[in-house]
């Protein structure tokens, strides 16, 4: 009978867990999709362009550089033609890249700074403005999804045997994705023993369908590369123009900047040159980043190239958008720092419940200032701005 009490609990409380995860959920698809169609009412000359593009499968065969986001938006337009449909694509990877990190956060720091980590991470304005956009910049924050698949590799063998599979399938779904092609090169050297210990514990015949599959999902792309050999220059990252070598080293700085001090110019995605962490997400990142270091150098490393490919590519294409490619791996780092100030925390008072509860509801509540910073500066503030009335002109 107490075994079955406790079975009876234990399957309560994982109701209201999920419960609790789908009412956040719902929470934060409400605020994307609040005014999606009217902040700010007018449409940018990247959204005119990215509307056209997807309304012609046609035209998204012929240039097929963030295809997923594209396709979805083309299927979109048939139930409409409102800025709310054209928006609703970027809405929906959104959701898709948030979910992602939450998994990553909660398999490595558990349920609270999972999901205070992801909020937070979620919250950040370029990142929120990126998802409410008809163009496909929210399509540069997918290294987070493979990073999400990579980490249940060799875990149980029914999960490894899944996850590689996915693995290879998203990984060939992403290379259309611009600077793409360079991150999963990297993050294959990185994790190429765990890759390796994968690849032989997976049945053959999935490996041989996954791998099928992948082929078959990126042929598309192979052909339009083979069509115009001009599309190689916007995958890879390629700059259309060159400065001299102490410009170019000047433009990488700033980007670095761009992080926590300041844009090096104005984005049509951002307030002025406002950088694109505030001073707590700052200071959990360089909390996380010292505590990574000290118990995970080799990870800690990892993070640091991502982030840093990132400014690089951003700074060689004078594209502050591009800094989303390392946006995961500095949304693990802030994840960290919540984690490691929770077990300095609990190392004070080690046997006090009260405290333990009491810095649960102190990391609660960085999560929902940071969310409601997040939600003014993105529908509030920036709709209002005048660069962003400038940008997004009714036609």
């Amino acid at each position: 009978m107490p075994g079955v009490l406790a079975g009876l609990s234990a399957g309560r409380l994982l109701s209201r867990q999920k419960l609790f995860y789908w009412l956040g959920a719902t929470i934060v698809l409400v605020i994307l999709l609040i005014h999606l169609g009217s902040q700010p009412g007018g449409a940018s000359p990247l959204e005119n362009a990215a509307v056209i593009h997807s309304r012609s499968f046609h035209s998204i065969s012929e240039n097929p550089l963030s295809a997923p986001h594209d396709i979805l938006s083309f299927v979109l337009s048939k139930v409409g033609a409102h800025l709310f449909w054209t928006r609703l694509s970027s809405v929906i990877w959104y959701l898709v890249w948030v979910a992602a990190f939450f998994s990553l956060a909660r398999s490595m720091f558990g349920n609270v700074i999972g999901l205070v980590g992801a909020v937070i991470w979620a919250a950040t304005p370029l990142f929120l403005i990126a998802g409410r956009q008809s163009s496909a910049e929210i399509m540069l924050a997918a290294p987070i999804l493979i990073m999400a698949i990579h980490s249940r590799l060799g875990r149980p063998s029914s999960e490894t045997s899944l996850a590689l599979p996915s693995l290879i399938v998203f990984s060939a779904l992403t290379l259309y994705i611009p600077g793409m092609v360079w991150w999963l090169a990297g993050a294959a050297i990185v994790g190429r023993k765990k890759l390796g210990e994968a690849f032989q514990s997976v049945p053959a015949p999935k490996l041989y369908i996954s791998f099928i599959a992948g082929v078959v999902l990126a042929a598309p792309l192979v052909l339009a590369i083979a069509l115009d050999w001009q599309l190689i220059k916007p995958l890879a990252l390629v700059p259309g123009h060159w400065q001299s070598i102490v410009g170019e080293l000047k433009n990488i700085g700033w980007m670095g900047s761009a992080w926590f001090v300041k844009t090096p110019f104005h984005s049509p995605l951002i307030i002025d040159r406002l950088p694109l962490f505030n001073i707590v997400q700052a200071a959990l990142l360089v909390f996380g980043a010292y505590a990574l270091f000290k118990a995970a150098r080799n990870k800690a490393w990892a993070l640091v190239a991502a982030m840093a490919f990132a400014s690089v590519a951003a700074g060689l294409n004078d594209n502050i958008s591009l800094l989303l490619l390392g946006f995961p791996a500095a949304g693990l780092f802030i994840a960290t720092g919540l984690r490691y100030l929770y077990v300095e925390w609990r190392g004070v008072f080690p046997r006090n419940p009260a405290a333990k509860y009491l810095a649960i509801v102190l990391i609660a509540l960085i999560g929902a200032v940071q969310m409601l910073f997040g939600i003014r500066y993105a529908l509030v503030a920036w709709p209002d701005s005048v660069a962003t009335r400038d940008t997004y002109v009714i036609k």
